[in-house]
């Protein structure tokens, strides 16, 4: 031991836990709903509209003539209102939207609350789903919040990889 004392048995289980649930907390897709009242100190946030970027898809049949029957590649950000995720990745889905590189990319939203056929037809079982459609099917998807670096490359990959 070299003169150190060990650590206090309750200390590394409490340091176990700790590791255990930071662990949880970074890979979980599902986060539960946000608290309905402002955390003191942070910032609210707030889902992205049409007005910001990616088009809302309301129903089944914008749905299929949006995405499924398009031309080009179409990107799809799957996400609910609840999902803290979804939530923090919405400004990023919208500011790459208006600033993607390809403007044949179209890019729209889908709130999975509203149009729960969606999960089952897609087999979506994590939030926000993002995924590149491209002649009628689901070409590539990414589950989880990630960075605007990340999905910038995500996405890029993928619509360059559907061709």
């Amino acid at each position: 031991h070299l003169g150190r004392t060990p650590p206090h048995p309750g200390r590394v289980l409490a340091m176990r836990l700790l590791l255990l649930l930071v662990g949880c907390v970074a890979s979980c897709a599902f986060v539960l709903p946000a608290p309905r009242r402002p955390i003191a100190g942070l910032p609210a946030l707030r889902m992205a509209t049409s007005d910001q970027g990616a088009d809302v898809v309301a129903d089944d049949a914008a749905f299929r003539e949006q995405v499924l029957q398009s031309e080009g590649p179409v990107v799809v950000d799957f996400y609910a209102d609840w999902c803290g995720p979804c939530k923090l990745i919405a400004p990023i889905f919208d500011d790459i939207s208006k600033n993607f590189e390809d403007p044949t990319v179209k890019f729209v939203k889908v709130d999975v609350d509203k149009m729960p056929d969606m999960v089952d037809e897609f087999n979506i079982h994590g939030l926000p789903l993002i995924a590149v459609f491209k002649g009628g099917s689901m070409a590539h998807w990414h589950e989880g919040a990630v960075s605007k670096d990340r999905l910038t490359k995500i996405l890029t990959e993928a619509i360059a990889s559907t061709d």
